[in-house]
């Protein structure tokens, strides 16, 4: 017993190093050394006819490479409004249910009764000239699991994107070649329903522009910027590309897509 004690002396004044976490930056929320800012609009873009209600489902919130906080981060703080759970009462969400009493407030999510956004968002529908737009963030499980525990949201005006393009969110698998991530949902969603010709100044560098590129392209590319960095830098270091289920199911699994 009294080897045992000097044994476990000798270990007790032993010190170990604690390794040091990973600081985060403040601004994208990504690791200090994969930081995202540069790639960032300098300034927040200038969102006037439109706030953004994303429901985000509790495992998104913890994966490191959701799309979400690169928007918040390219977006004005009361223009993006981020709620995170599974099921949003009106107890628990009082700010949430405000908004839906708003009749001009507009849930992104497909189905036989939505209707194509470009059709939604025109002046004519939005009478007061501002817009609330839900959007569900995680897996399509996941959002679909939210739709179906929320009873409120299928009260809410559907609208749906009408997308020919691939997703660049090519790091993850989406169901199908038109499905895409929350951010580039939310990117197509602004652009429709912006209508503020500063946009091309802050979003993306003159030099880019084009007399024929529409100001939708411009807007759309600032937001998606961010989104390519962080895609060639998983791609990089050892990530490969995620075909879509509906390709691998088409092409088969050792099928390869060619991602410009």
């Amino acid at each position: 017993m009294e080897n045992e004690g000097s044994f476990l002396e000798i270990f007790s004044d032993l010190t170990f190093e604690k390794e040091p976490s990973r600081t985060t930056c403040l601004r994208c929320r990504r690791p200090s050394c994969v930081c995202l800012c540069e790639y960032l609009p300098n300034e927040v873009l200038p969102i006037k006819n439109t706030t953004l209600h994303i429901l985000q489902h509790p495992n998104e919130e913890n994966r490191p490479l959701n799309t979400v906080s690169i928007l918040a981060a390219c977006l004005p703080k009361n223009a993006c409004h981020i709620y995170k759970g599974r099921k949003f009462s009106p107890q628990g969400y009082p700010d949430l249910h405000e908004v839906l009493l708003n009749g001009e407030t507009f849930l992104l999510f497909p189905g036989e009764d939505a209707i194509d956004i470009e059709e939604a968002l025109v002046p004519e529908h939005i009478k007061s000239g501002h817009c609330n737009i839900l959007l569900l963030d995680g897996t399509w499980k996941q959002a679909a699991s939210i739709y179906n525990q929320n009873k409120f949201l299928k009260k809410i005006n559907k609208v749906q994107l009408k997308i020919s393009t691939v997703s660049e969110y090519v790091i993850r698998t989406q169901p199908n070649d038109n499905s895409v991530s929350t951010l580039e949902c939310a990117a197509i969603a602004l652009s429709h329903a912006e209508q503020d010709t500063q946009i091309k100044e802050v979003s993306f560098p003159r030099k880019y522009l084009c007399d024929f590129i529409p100001m939708f392209f411009c807007y759309f590319q600032a937001l998606l910027k961010p989104l390519r960095a962080l895609c060639k830098f998983q791609l990089d270091h050892g990530a490969v590309v995620h075909q879509s289920k509906e390709y691998v199911a088409k092409h088969g699994p050792d099928s390869v897509k060619f991602i410009q």
